[in-house]
């Protein structure tokens, strides 16, 4: 375990420097669907800790009622 959380916190700190300023729709692909991801889950480090602004974040809620939609990957 020692190992793999070995420069964790150099890891994050340089991602967080690279998303300074930087904007992001987090999302999941799952059965062929993209769900768009808030900042209270999985995925939540992305816009807490390293930084990014999750501008999907509201998609989660009443102001933007469709949260997925079917890709053709």
């Amino acid at each position: 375990m020692d190992e793999l959380m070995a420069n964790f916190d150099a890891r994050i700190t340089a991602l967080s420097e690279f998303a300074a300023g930087k904007t992001a729709i987090v999302g999941l692909v799952t059965s062929g669907s993209y769900n768009v991801l808030g900042n209270d889950g999985r995925c939540s480090m992305i816009g807490r800790e390293i930084g990014f602004e999750n501008i999907g974040v509201d998609a989660t809620g009443q102001s933007w009622p469709r949260r997925s939609w079917k890709t053709n990957w």
